[in-house]
């Protein structure tokens, strides 16, 4: 699955920055994924995942892309958020986890 967040990430002209990782470990998870568009024209990818995932994401997401621009934040609830920005990898990736699922979704910068 990691291949696959890397490849959707270079499609929508987005790139590693220099401080990241050549090491990256497999995400060994089940997953699918949709894709789709906003009306604003935006291209995005979701990702699902089991919730349990979430940690395993998180470190792989930092071994290929560095430390997100809006680190994890975690609730009361036991949900967390956690973002990269199109400035710092050239498109936006978001990563959650929720009560019973990860998501994982990548969104194609239009202003560049």
């Amino acid at each position: 699955m990691g291949d696959f967040i890397a490849s959707t990430v270079f499609a929508y002209g987005g790139y590693r920055p220099p401080n990241a990782t050549n090491v990256i470990d497999k995400i060994d998870s089940r997953w699918s994924y949709q894709t789709g568009m906003f009306e604003s024209g935006v291209d995005y990818v979701e990702l699902e995942l089991p919730r349990a995932a979430f940690p395993e994401l998180e470190s792989w997401l930092r071994k290929a892309f560095g430390e997100p621009a809006h680190p994890v934040a975690w609730t009361a609830r036991g949900t967390a958020y956690g973002a990269y920005d199109s400035r710092q990898i050239g498109v936006r990736i978001q990563f959650s986890v929720g009560d019973e699922k990860t998501k994982c979704q990548v969104f194609r910068d239009v202003s560049r």
